[in-house]
């Protein structure tokens, strides 16, 4: 009888430190990083942008980015930039609240943009897609320029809206 309690005791303690291991493995794969997807290329479809680095910062938690580096190869400065990895379209604008846009980046600077690692959802390559330079010229693709334009003019419309609101 001593022996039978033993081996149902030996049995149940078994089974506890089974179901233990199992919920504290549970627990470590969720907490562990999921497999990050970063593109495998980087490229330019404007003339005078290029990627000049690419690094990963805050590694293993939900704040990864990639931290992308654009430079201005050209003596103009860039008044908009956009940069597409897939269906995320990321960049700076300065003609979104100004009717003269800024400058975004200098002639031959640089412009730091970081996107967070969870957006990505595959390799897909990180592409400048597009840019407006001081002078007013553009390049890369209509599309995405087409889209800063109707931007621009909402919101050009919207402050103009707001003027004529404020006058007496």
């Amino acid at each position: 009888m001593k022996t039978r309690l033993g081996k149902r005791l030996s049995v149940a303690c078994g089974a506890l430190l089974l179901a233990a291991v199992c919920v504290s493995g549970i627990v470590v794969a969720r907490r562990a990083p999921q497999g990050m997807h970063l593109p495998k290329e980087y490229r330019s479809e404007v003339k005078h942008l290029e990627v000049k680095s690419a690094t990963v910062e805050r590694h293993g938690g939900a704040e990864a980015a990639l931290v992308v580096v654009i430079r201005n190869k050209s003596d103009l400065a860039v008044t908009a930039f956009t940069v597409t990895v897939g269906d995320i379209h990321v960049g700076r604008d300065g003609g979104l609240t100004v009717d003269d846009p800024l400058t975004v980046i200098e002639p031959h600077g640089t412009a730091t943009l970081d996107i967070p690692v969870a957006n990505f959802i595959d390799d897909q390559p990180l592409v400048i897609t597009e840019a407006f330079y001081a002078d007013g010229t553009e390049d890369g693709r209509e599309e995405i320029r087409g889209w800063t334009r109707k931007d621009r003019a909402r919101e050009k419309a919207r402050r103009a809206a707001r003027k004529g609101e404020s006058k007496p």
